[in-house]
């Protein structure tokens, strides 16, 4: 009996655990592409507006990559080339409804090589893309600048980063319209995410002006948090079932 209650209240501290519960939804590690490749067309990218713009090109690259051999290439063309590649995970133009309730983890890999020092890289969160278009917030890769920057006027250097891999992490909650921007595992931002977005999510523009530097983004997801009170009654459950087993044994 003894085992039984420890397993319970191990398997209830997991249960309520939002890194134990949360269940993929969306991903992409651009392995799938052919280095060198136009995002735009594959996997859940489009352009902005649906309308093809040979300027906007985001490339699938194999210069740096957090897992596999691929990442996403935002600025680095040079010249007139900006970038604008859409990730529309959800479309209510092709029937699927943007989230737009309960908790969600938006989480992707960035790369800032030591010598990008041009421009600037935002991920602009938005929804019911293309149109009627609202969007809330964005941290910006300030490059030229060497700062991050994000709604509500939040800000960090970005001395550190560069050269290396680090999460860029959107955690939102719906129910209560809050977004919260977190850059190396540092909070950047918390904001009104309603009053900006209508609270619903269904995608992000990753945009860099003409001349920007590069910036490398990889292993892209959105993932589902769970109630925790509903994990811990299937815990419970099955608990009960297992002794309820063992005494009619």
């Amino acid at each position: 009996m003894r085992r039984l209650h420890s397993a319970l209240a191990i398997a209830i501290a997991m249960a309520v655990s939002p890194a134990a519960v949360q269940a993929a939804l969306y991903s992409d590690n651009f392995d799938t592409y052919v280095a060198g490749s136009n995002i735009q067309g594959q996997g859940d990218f489009i352009y902005w507006d649906n309308s093809e713009d040979l300027n906007s090109h985001g490339l699938v690259s194999d210069a740096f990559a957090f897992s596999g051999s691929n990442s996403l290439m935002l600025g680095g063309h040079g010249g007139a080339h900006y970038t604008d590649p859409v990730w529309q995970f959800a479309d209510a133009n092709t029937g699927v409804s943007p989230v737009s309730s309960g908790q969600w983890t938006q989480s992707a890999m960035v790369y800032i090589p030591g010598d990008s020092n041009t421009n600037y890289v935002d991920f602009n969160y938005m929804s019911s893309h293309p149109a009627p278009l609202t969007w809330s917030g964005n941290p910006r890769f300030q490059m030229a600048n060497d700062v991050v920057t994000g709604p509500n006027g939040g800000s960090m250097p970005m001395a550190g980063l560069r050269d290396r891999w680090f999460e860029v992490v959107l955690e939102l909650d719906l129910d209560a319209g809050q977004g919260e921007i977190f850059v190396d595992g540092a909070l950047l931002s918390t904001y009104d995410w309603n009053a900006a977005n209508g609270n619903e999510f269904d995608g992000i523009d990753y945009w860099a002006p003409a001349d920007s530097s590069a910036l490398y983004v990889d292993d892209i997801s959105l993932t589902a948090v769970p109630e925790p009170s509903a994990m811990v009654l299937s815990v419970l459950a099955c608990m009960g079932l297992m002794l309820r087993r063992k005494r009619s044994a």
